[in-house]
């Protein structure tokens, strides 16, 4: 089984350090394959994205670590870029990303405020509570459907070769103002975003960050959407989504369980240019 992370975050958005204290960490946890993956940069304020002036530095920082790391580990350069519908054209315009060697797209804001401030699904429950009562009087079915409409949007507009964090949402379950996963409206939503998943080839990250850094009780996604995931033979990946070198690899012994459990035999992994797949 090779020790694989895409999902890596560093000081260029809202990670801890620099980008070669994850790769010398990678190194001494006997990682094959790292790869980068900051906060793309979006046209609005936001604290926790890479910014523009920053992204052609963000770039030379990461092939520079290639380069140096040429022969002891694989390195790939990378963004998580959100999916926003009617920001894409620019985004992709400003991103380009061709010249990565992959990207993650997620989904963290959707629809805006009545000034215009994008509402991020991301944040604290305070945050969302906001977005909720003003946004959607309330209506958390609406919610869940353009949470789960944007993803399918962002399947066909982006197409994503890896989608992040693929519930994320339901980490406002615990607010007591959002429905739990067992709502036919959720989960219609969800089996829904699935098939098209599965037509479009994309692979789906196990994300494990909200386990170690939330103490949620699963992981994204869920187990019941990995075990819908593996009977569609829908391609998946673990990333940690790291912050800090040290959360490279956590909880990496305990999603191959759950991918076990579910009925996968295999993970996908990116090298040299391909997609491949190798035995867990």
């Amino acid at each position: 089984m090779l020790k694989t992370n895409y999902h890596t975050h560093t000081r260029y958005c809202d990670g801890a350090m620099e980008p070669k204290q994850y790769v010398e960490e990678a190194i001494k946890q006997n990682i094959t394959i790292l790869g980068y993956s900051a906060h793309a940069p979006v046209p609005f304020p936001c604290n926790w994205t890479l910014p523009y002036k920053s992204y052609p530095e963000y770039l030379d920082a990461i092939l520079s670590i290639k380069t140096e790391y040429a022969g002891q580990i694989e390195i790939y350069n990378g963004l998580e870029i959100d999916y926003i519908p009617d920001l894409w054209p620019q985004i992709e315009a400003e991103i380009n990303p061709s010249q990565l060697d992959f990207f993650i797209g997620s989904i963290h804001f959707i629809d805006c405020f009545e000034d215009g401030t994008r509402w991020s699904i991301d944040g604290s429950n305070e945050e969302f509570r906001k977005g909720w009562e003003e946004i959607f009087h309330r209506d958390s079915h609406s919610v869940v459907k353009n949470y789960f409409g944007y993803t399918r949007r962002m399947l066909k507009e982006m197409k994503p070769p890896i989608i992040g964090h693929l519930d994320k949402i339901k980490m406002q379950h615990n607010s007591n103002i959002f429905i739990p996963e067992n709502d036919p409206v959720y989960r219609s939503e969800l089996m829904q975003t699935l098939e098209e998943i599965a037509a479009s080839g994309s692979i789906v990250e196990l994300n494990t960050r909200g386990v170690y850094r939330r103490n949620e009780a699963e992981f994204y996604p869920s187990f019941w959407v990995l075990c819908e995931m593996a009977k569609m033979k829908i391609p998946v990946m673990i990333n940690s989504d790291a912050h800090h070198p040290q959360e490279l690899l956590l909880l990496l012994d305990d999603a191959l369980e759950k991918l076990r459990q579910a009925g996968y035999r295999s993970t996908t992994y990116f090298s040299d240019g391909k997609w491949l797949e190798t035995e867990i």
